[in-house]
């Protein structure tokens, strides 16, 4: 690959891993998710049965009128299926995997190999500071140490140019956090795509006196057989009741 080529790839990479980036490409997917929830979606199996898709069509028609024929055509009932929200979707879990193999690195080092050493303008901007003074012939690193590891701290120390450098180190471990909520992140996402292109769910009519075959279990058919309301002593509305007819493909009756 060419220099100049890497050089776009590194450029295109850090720019990926932005945190402003990652927000907006959140608060698009939002916006698009919430926008798509304003509208019915047409299932598959909904469209593929010319009744059913008849049925869906008048009662959609009816909501929405003369503005059902532009609706329909810029897709809005097809939203969560568009190349619109699937590339979003695809765009923001790409972002934030590689944001999480972009700080993996970094976080995995910080965690379990930390230098034991820093530089000087880490003491100059330390928040906190103090100076010891040894009293007598006592041991102020063994004590400084024992002290710290009395806390829940874990002790590392090294002599380097004549210099006793102690480290204390304390939930370390937390550290990691960040790259499993990123993780959690990616297998959301992930599954919200292996949901949208593998998993079904049935929408089906059911009229009544009329058997209704279910696409997806091929010999099973639901059949109405009643609908009724219960309700309270004021006569408004408790509870509604619909009971149906279940066939299989051996014959056997459930009701329910």
């Amino acid at each position: 690959m060419k220099p100049m080529d890497m050089q776009i790839l590194k450029r295109l990479w850090h720019f990926i891993v932005r945190m402003d980036v990652v927000s907006i490409l959140i608060v698009v997917l939002f916006g698009l998710a919430a926008l798509g929830s304003c509208f019915p979606q047409l299932s598959s199996s909904t469209e593929a049965n010319p009744t059913n898709f008849s049925l869906w069509q008048a009662q959609a028609r009816t909501r929405y009128g003369a503005l059902m024929d532009i609706l329909t055509s810029v897709g809005v009932f097809h939203f969560f299926r568009s190349p619109l929200f699937l590339l979003s979707l695809s765009i923001l879990a790409a972002s934030t995997l590689i944001c999480t193999l972009d700080r993996w690195k970094a976080v995995w080092r910080q965690t379990f190999h930390h230098e034991i050493s820093c530089s000087d303008a880490t003491f100059q901007t330390a928040p906190c500071s103090a100076r010891l003074v040894r009293k007598g012939e006592m041991d102020l690193s063994t004590v400084f140490e024992k002290h710290l590891e009395d806390n829940g701290f874990r002790v590392r120390s090294k002599t380097k140019h004549d210099s006793l450098h102690i480290r204390g180190d304390r939930n370390r471990i937390a550290l990691l956090a960040t790259l499993v909520s990123h993780l959690g992140v990616v297998l959301l996402l992930l599954g919200t795509i292996l949901s949208a292109a593998f998993a079904w769910r049935e929408e089906i009519i059911i009229e009544s006196d009329h058997w209704t075959a279910i696409p997806h279990h091929p010999g099973t058919t639901v059949q109405h057989e009643g609908f009724t309301i219960e309700r309270y002593p004021d006569d408004s509305v408790a509870d509604y009741e619909a009971k149906i007819i279940i066939t299989n493909e051996i014959g056997e009756i459930i009701r329910g």
